[in-house]
């Protein structure tokens, strides 16, 4: 999880922004570059994680 969340650090994503990726991926297999690997429940996961 820790990896996944200096990720999506590095990537400058928002709370809401990894959440929408999630819902993307539940209807797509297309991953977005420097997630890949990573399911929506794990995506979801670290946005609760992130502070607002």
């Amino acid at each position: 999880m820790e990896e996944l969340l200096r990720q999506i650090d590095k990537l400058g994503l928002t709370k809401d922004e990894v959440i929408e990726e999630a819902d993307r991926l539940e209807n797509s297999d297309d991953y977005a570059d420097g997630l890949e690997g990573y399911g929506p429940e794990a995506l979801r996961a670290a946005a609760e994680m992130m502070e607002e």
